[in-house]
């Protein structure tokens, strides 16, 4: 996992991501616009996600599955907000990096593997280690 968070098209994906919280997180006005559009187009929308915290994959992973989940309204009010040029150079400059989005529908895919694997990797550890020790407590409570 540390290999596909360094990577150069990755490191995108993830600035993206941080900019696309940042913009809705201390902009209550884009915030409120884009609620405003979501009631409009009579949709549900969640809040970007943050990225910070102590486990990469669930973090990255829920970021990109709120991405992807809203794309349409996050995309309609990040255009509304380039054309109208009503929006500091920054928030302009994370909106045009929308052109990564096909890059991030494969990242979301790798990244649902990832954890699948994680996850039945695990599972089998457990089993694995739930078998030892039993196989060590049967004898050691023979021989008491």
């Amino acid at each position: 996992m540390e290999t596909i968070s360094q990577h150069a098209n990755m490191k995108k994906v993830t600035d993206l991501l941080r900019g696309l919280y940042k913009q809705y997180h201390y902009s209550p006005k884009a915030w409120r616009e884009l609620r405003e559009l979501v009631e409009i187009l009579n949709i549900k929308i969640w809040k970007p996600a943050n990225l910070g915290g102590t486990r990469w994959l669930p973090h990255i992973e829920k970021a990109l599955n709120t991405l992807m989940r809203d794309y349409t309204p996050v995309l309609t009010h990040m255009e509304n907000t380039i054309e109208t040029r009503s929006a500091s150079a920054d928030m302009l400059g994370r909106a045009r990096q929308y052109t990564q989005l096909l890059f991030v529908g494969l990242v979301q895919d790798i990244l649902q593997v990832l954890s699948w694997v994680k996850t039945e990797l695990l599972d089998t550890v457990q089993e694995s280690l739930r078998k030892r020790f039993k196989d060590v407590e049967t004898p050691c409570e023979s021989s008491r």
